[in-house]
């Protein structure tokens, strides 16, 4: 009987594995049309519709350097108006005679001897001289200049930083009440503190560091309410297997929208909440789904834009792509002569001391400290036994994917550290769930009974 069981459970399994990846499939294609459709419809849009909204865009973008500081000498809070300019320049060059290779190609008006914000003034207001030209930038897909395209129609830049500013701060706020309404006081601690090391203050103030927040705050709260749902339930099995699905769509839609900033939040604080809620004798077995799901979704969505550019152009577009993975991967820091070893170090290193305490001065060292002793006393005093060593290393695994991506792409990350150290709020978080694992004080935190009845009768 135990054996025709098992075979069931297996049958079981394989068909559900086969009906995911079916689904997975026809809703990667169903996302990369509607991708390429935005694109297309932004194309369409009348320059002289947003023109004088694109004009207060560029008079604002101008008024700043390429990139500057909201505070004096602290490089966390550095904004990156060179790369809004590039987002807003595009999306005011997706206009022309050819729809269709002007929503691939994605161009902006550039200059060896200007900096980007003057480029972007000088496309908007027509000031073009002999040393401008138009330069392609394909190997994204520029989602973030569709939606300004759309949004220049009512509002210039400025309005839409106070549009994002809400957006954050409402989808926040949901994230936080949803935690604490379920009684789940570590993962509402944990992800405030981590929005706060991760400087998400000066988040709205830069579109190039907005979308990445928006995507995770929506998966993580689409995440936590399917979670959360109905307390204790036989259908975990149906639950977490829409968790990696709503994964799976926020990396497509990540990879549409961003620039390449901290794109792993989008994985690695949803998998952090599962890991922390659902309670599985096989711990391990989410956390990998999701990064299979994730991995799939954001790599497969990268080259879709370039088979698809490929295919409509009736040009091989790799050249346009190759020298710029290998420039991140391990090319040269201008202006600094330092090494391939001093890249990676360097990477891991100048991210971490831009985490709020850390890259505040020296108060903010002595804070860092401070909360460290604390935490080690934290732990020293209040640290419990049976806790789980499974969610541990879990915790551990997550917290170290960011590293990981500042080793792989260290020359990007060695270069834009003030917006790439973001991607460790999914450490603090980590460390923060494996300190509330391993102590217990009454109240601090609540195990949702959540879980397969099989996994909770073999704990009894």
């Amino acid at each position: 009987m135990s054996m025709m069981n098992e075979k069931e459970e297996g049958y079981s399994a394989r068909k559900t594995i086969i009906k995911s990846i079916i689904i997975g499939l026809v809703s990667f294609i169903a996302a990369q049309v509607l991708f390429g459709f935005v694109m297309y419809a932004s194309t369409l849009v009348p320059q002289e519709a947003i023109r004088a909204n694109m004009e207060k865009s560029a008079d604002r973008i101008c008024e700043n350097p390429p990139f500057y500081v909201m505070m004096r000498g602290l490089m966390p809070t550095m904004i990156d108006g060179y790369a809004d300019a590039i987002t807003l320049n595009i999306a005011w060059n997706l206009d022309g005679e050819d729809h269709l290779r002007d929503s691939l190609m994605c161009e902006f008006l550039t200059s060896d001897s200007i900096n980007q914000t003057f480029n972007f003034g000088s496309a908007v207001k027509g000031d073009i001289d002999e040393s401008h030209y138009i330069k392609q930038y394909l190997r994204y897909w520029h989602g973030s200049s569709a939606l300004m395209r759309f949004m220049h129609l009512f509002m210039s830049v400025k309005e839409v930083y106070i549009t994002n500013g809400f957006i954050i701060a409402i989808l926040t706020v949901l994230n936080i009440l949803v935690f604490i309404r379920n009684k789940i006081y570590d993962c509402a601690i944990a992800f405030s503190v981590g929005l706060i090391a991760s400087n998400t203050l000066f988040v709205p103030l830069c579109l190039e560091y907005t979308w990445v927040y928006i995507v995770m705050l929506t998966v993580n709260l689409l995440v936590s309410l399917v979670l959360t749902s109905g307390g204790e339930t036989k259908n975990i099995g149906k639950k977490t297997s829409l968790c990696i699905y709503i994964i799976f769509l926020g990396a497509m839609t990540v990879n549409f929208l961003d620039f390449l900033t901290a794109e792993t939040l989008t994985l690695t604080v949803p998998l952090l909440i599962m890991s922390r809620i659902v309670r599985e004798k096989k711990v391990y077995i989410l956390p990998l789904a999701g990064t299979v799901s994730w991995g799939a979704g954001y790599a497969g969505t990268w080259v879709s834009k370039w088979i698809i550019s490929s295919i409509v152009l009736k040009e091989n577009v790799l050249p346009y792509i190759t020298e710029h993975i290998s420039e991140r991967l391990g090319g040269e820091v201008y202006g600094d002569p330092v090494s391939q070893a001093g890249q990676i170090f360097g990477a891991i290193g100048r991210n971490i001391i831009n985490l709020f305490p850390i890259g505040y001065g020296a108060p903010g060292i002595a804070g860092f400290i401070v909360i460290a002793i604390f935490l080690s006393y934290y732990v020293f005093v209040y640290r419990k036994k049976g806790a789980d060593p499974g969610k541990i290393i879990v915790y551990a695994a997550i917290g170290l994917i960011p590293y990981i991506r500042y080793i792989v792409l260290h020359n990007h990350s060695y270069i834009h550290r003030f917006f790439t150290c973001r991607a460790q709020m999914a450490t603090v978080m980590a460390v923060l769930l494996t300190v509330f694992e391993v102590t217990e004080i009454k109240g601090a935190h609540k195990n949702i009974k959540i879980g397969s009845q099989k996994s909770r009768k073999a704990r009894k």
